[in-house]
């Protein structure tokens, strides 16, 4: 365990090596500010736990792949916008698609069951 009031070190590149598991404590806020590029290898699982809310802002472009299947749980709400069109899904079964110009389209069918549809 090593504890650290105030640190102030000069010098160039850091490499830290830990033989077995590590665990980091912060009483506080903690700050990362990465002045260039960040890579993240993780061998097994990976867990995150946010109490309140959390925040993620990416200015350009973002790609995500999944190997297998991919959930997304929300329990009151999801919307999904992308400049005038929105998707939403409510808790309680509704589905509100809204945009300029919606098309449909599939190489085999489309299949609709409802007691009632209404067009216009």
């Amino acid at each position: 365990t090593v504890t650290v009031g105030k640190e102030n070190a000069g010098g160039h590149d850091q490499s830290v090596t830990v033989a077995h598991d590590q665990s980091v404590s912060v009483g506080n806020d903690q700050t990362l500010n990465v002045s260039n590029d960040r890579k993240k290898d993780v061998g097994n699982n990976q867990d995150s736990k946010v109490v309140g809310d959390d925040t993620e802002k990416v200015e350009k472009s973002q790609n995500i792949t999944v190997g297998k299947d991919y959930t997304l749980t929300v329990t009151d709400s999801l919307t999904i916008k992308v400049g005038e069109c929105v998707l939403k899904m409510n808790k309680d079964g509704t589905i509100m698609l809204n945009g300029v110009k919606i098309q449909f389209k599939a190489d085999d069918s489309i299949k609709g069951v409802a007691s009632t549809v209404h067009f216009n």
